[in-house]
């Protein structure tokens, strides 16, 4: 009886990580979007480690979700599904996309001219805004696209060449 209480629960684990994984992603596109919508010049860009680490947290994901476990393994599985969602969380959430009206971190958009100060040291992302500081540490971003964006230079050259 015990095992099969557990076997229960670990398949009710189960899918309910292949459930929350993509309504994970779904999320943070929602969000994206949102702030999209507001500023149609944000992009995130991503280059060398971030760029590997948002696609592997995608492709883990989907190879999670398709491929099919055996009931002695669902144990094994729950497991293995539990850090891929701990990784993809701690990916997505570390993403940074940077616009001329708005800034997207933590799942949140923040208006440029809002941010005081800004700095990159030590693989940690800064910005300090009227309500706080956010810090992002190895942001999810191509960090020189970022800094230029928020240093006004390269927004005034945009703005010239139209």
């Amino acid at each position: 009886m015990k095992g099969g209480l557990n076997v229960g629960f670990n398949m009710f684990l189960y899918y309910g990580i292949k459930i929350l994984l993509p309504i994970l992603f779904a999320y943070v596109y929602m969000k994206y979007k949102r702030a999209k919508s507001i500023d149609n010049t944000l992009e995130l860009k991503l280059k060398g480690r971030s760029k590997i680490e948002f696609y592997l947290s995608i492709l883990l994901s989907i190879a999670y979700i398709a491929y099919p476990v055996s009931k002695s393994m669902q144990g094994t599985a729950v497991f293995i599904g539990s850090l891929i969602f701990l990784y993809a969380y701690l990916v997505l959430e570390r993403l940074v996309a940077v616009g001329r009206k708005i800034i997207f971190a933590k799942f949140l958009a923040f208006e440029v001219r809002m941010i005081n100060e800004y700095g990159y040291r030590n693989g940690r992302f800064e910005f300090f805004i009227r309500g706080g500081r956010i810090k992002v540490l190895l942001p999810i971003a191509d960090v020189q696209h970022l800094q230029e964006m928020l240093s006004g230079s390269r927004r005034k050259s945009r703005g010239r060449r139209l």
